[in-house]
């Protein structure tokens, strides 16, 4: 479908995805929503959000000690397909090398077998959590080089 370079995590995802019907990955997404790391609503409210996105979308993107990237998202459980995707993004690149967010394909979604099965709304959403991650991640990179 697309030849492109995916973190692991993100690659067997993709697989996995890409092996089932349409409607068998709609459900698929939905559980793997259910893995998105909590966030507590406090603190929710001071990371940034995506307007993009129907749903109140939140996410903050930092930089460990060690130099990997730490990528917190909060999405309501009213909004599943989100909720899966955040879910992918944060498996594929939390705690991974900055490189592995900032080389993400521009249109994840669809390199996930996504773009069809989900409005258009929904996906242009979904590029910009992923668009306004990156951005973050390099702020923060930008950030370290002048300390």
């Amino acid at each position: 479908m697309h030849d492109v370079t995916l973190p692991e995590p993100l690659e067997l995802l993709r697989e996995e995805l890409l092996d089932v019907s349409p409607r068998d990955r709609l459900e698929l997404l939905a559980e793997i929503g259910a893995e998105l790391p909590a966030v507590e609503p406090a603190e929710a409210e001071t990371f940034e959000r995506v307007i993009e996105c129907q749903s109140p979308v939140y996410l903050d993107v930092s930089l460990g000690r060690d130099a990997r990237v730490r990528l917190r998202i909060s999405v309501p459980p009213g909004a599943p397909m989100t909720r899966g995707f955040a879910a992918a993004l944060v498996q594929g690149v939390d705690g991974h090398e900055p490189a592995a967010l900032l080389g993400l394909p521009e249109d994840l979604p669809s390199v996930l077998g996504l773009g069809d099965l989900v409005s258009p709304l929904r996906r242009s959403g979904m590029v910009a959590l992923q668009a306004r991650a990156k951005r973050q991640l390099l702020e923060r990179i930008a950030a370290d080089e002048r300390a």
